[in-house]
């Protein structure tokens, strides 16, 4: 085990809307070590973005607040105590974000080389000809050709792929102790996203810091993550080591995402096999059931499903689900046993 180095305890956040108060994100609580990539995994909705903008403190307020008895501890401190000008010291020099989008995320009237600058001016104290410097050499790092001529582009001049590694070197400009990456390869090709995700697995080898992927992609956490978080309807349902996921899902949940993943060795064979899809809808956040979120599309769904919420409890060590009738090895629903 390494030392941890953020705690969440029971997070809530939640948003006042039209139909009344939409709780997305639902008593989370998860750690992550030094060194270590934790995935956040789960449908559109499920409340993996919401969970990093908490971690942030960045969710727009109002509609949005997070709840006072949540708790963030980030290297000893509770971010959730700071004011809102010690939390601009944190982000950037102690946890640094890589959002989904890079041409929302980065100012387009302003260069990329600017925008670098800016970062090191603010953190680092920098004199702007050494930010200058410093920014062109941290685009180099992150495998941008050119990257004097690169620092004097706009975002729209660059490509998906470099706006999302100038996003990374910006992330990575202060040295993070944790790097959060929100679906850091959505709209790239899928060779650009290969070398993002390497990208990021050796930055952080070079750098020693913690990352938190969050994801839908199961590809992704395959490659990427040592453990992983599986999130449905604003909270965990099941956590466990990357290896033991894969082999030996708990919730009925994770194992439809697992049998959602396209069988490519049958393809390869010239089997053409049916997708596998969960059943049924994302419950209405503002009518959830009273039992298990998950109830009404789980094919081991029991009368006391419907009417009691598990909770998040110890299967093994470093294993975890919310499941009244968690699965034994090797089991699936029938329609994905005969696909």
């Amino acid at each position: 085990m390494g030392k941890t180095v953020l705690e969440v305890q029971n997070l809530v956040t939640e948003f006042h809307v039209e139909h009344g108060v939409a709780r997305a994100v639902d008593g989370v609580s998860f750690h992550l070590e030094e060194g270590e990539t934790l995935g956040l995994v789960g449908e559109s909705g499920s409340g993996k973005s919401v969970t990093s903008l908490s971690l942030m403190r960045l969710v727009p307020s109002p509609p949005g607040r997070i709840l006072p008895s949540s708790r963030i501890v980030l290297g000893g401190r509770d971010v959730m105590k700071l004011s809102e000008r010690e939390m601009q010291a944190v982000r950037g020099s102690e946890v640094a974000m890589v959002f989904q989008d890079p041409m929302t995320a980065l100012n387009p009237v302003y260069t990329v080389g600017n925008q670098l600058a800016e970062v090191l001016l603010r953190h680092e104290g920098l004199s702007r000809e050494k930010a200058r410097a410093r920014a062109v050499e941290l685009l180099e790092h992150v495998g941008i050709p050119a990257p004097a001529k690169r620092a004097d582009s706009y975002p729209h001049q660059l490509s998906g792929g470099m706006r999302q590694r100038a996003m990374i070197a910006m992330a990575l400009s202060c040295s993070p102790r944790i790097l959060i990456a929100d679906e850091p390869t959505t709209a790239l090709d899928v060779t650009i996203q290969a070398q993002i995700l390497e990208l990021i697995k050796k930055l952080q080898r070079e750098t020693g810091m913690a990352v938190i992927m969050i994801t839908h992609d199961l590809g992704v956490v395959a490659e990427t993550c040592d453990r992983v978080n599986v999130m449905y309807c604003g909270r965990i349902v099941e956590e466990a080591p990357i290896r033991d996921l894969f082999a030996a899902p708990k919730h009925p949940y994770t194992r439809g995402l697992i049998d959602s993943i396209p069988d490519l060795e049958a393809s390869r064979g010239g089997v053409r096999k049916p997708l596998f899809a969960i059943p049924g809808m994302v419950p209405d956040i503002h009518h959830l059931p009273a039992g298990c979120r998950f109830a009404e599309r789980c094919f081991k769904a029991a009368d006391a499903c419907r009417s009691s919420d598990p909770v998040l409890s110890d299967l093994a060590p470093g294993r975890r689900a919310a499941c009244l009738t968690p699965l034994a090895a090797g089991e699936r629903a029938p329609a994905a046993a005969e696909a």
